[in-house]
């Protein structure tokens, strides 16, 4: 077989290129845009505050700039978990030890692996003082992000339970005409043998509740 010096090259090419990377070494602040995309390839945080969300920038770049691929890594010394902005409206959670690939698509950036969302939505007639199963686990770990709650008629009181325990800091107050959300802030690790259930109390004449919540794949 003859040699191919020109795949011999670009062999070589693929196995000695190097890419330039930044270091936020001690994380960043709320509100920040991270630039650094624009004159690296990867960035490397050290995440030490809490609750800081960064986005990503969007200045000069559109349909003729697809070329943008950047990795973000969390280092495993971070203290607290990151949460990027892709596009005002999704955001992905990097934790402690975690990377993401982040690509320009044309209009918006997308992450891999790709935010996944679901919902679980049921409706009780007429709930009685107990609790009700809503969720049994599943083959992978998800996580509760929110609760929406409407009522047709009546009041009460709802907490989230997980295995028995209370995931709420307090009772959702349920009032007809009004919709009662909360966010969990940690998201709660729904695991194979994870039992989720809502748990009424304090109610009067309470009828038609609709219930949405909503479960995601990252932490």
């Amino acid at each position: 077989m003859v040699d191919n010096q020109y795949l011999a090259t670009a062999v070589d090419l693929g196995t000695q290129a190097k890419f330039s990377y930044a270091d936020a070494s001690s994380g960043y602040d709320d509100g920040d845009t991270l630039n650094e995309v624009y004159d690296h390839f990867g960035i490397f945080v050290t995440q030490d505050t809490p609750d800081v969300t960064v986005s990503l920038p969007t200045t000069g770049l559109g349909t003729t700039t697809k070329h943008y691929l950047r990795q973000i890594t969390s280092a495993y010394a971070s203290g607290y978990a990151l949460e990027i902005d892709l596009d005002g409206g999704n955001t992905v959670t990097l934790v402690a030890g975690a990377t993401i690939y982040v690509f320009w698509d044309g209009a918006r950036w997308m992450s891999f692996p790709s935010l996944q969302f679901e919902s679980v939505q049921g409706r009780l007639e007429s709930p009685q003082i107990q609790s009700y199963l809503i969720i049994r686990g599943g083959r992978s770990t998800k996580y509760l992000d929110k609760i929406h709650i409407n009522v047709d008629s009546g009041s009460g009181e709802v907490g989230v339970l997980h295995n028995g325990a209370t995931v709420t800091t307090s009772n959702l107050a349920l009032t007809a005409g009004t919709e009662s959300q909360y966010t969990f802030s940690p998201k709660v690790a729904i695991l194979e043998s994870s039992i989720i259930a809502l748990n009424f109390s304090k109610l009067i004449n309470l009828e038609g509740v609709h219930y949405r919540i909503d479960v995601d794949t990252s932490p």
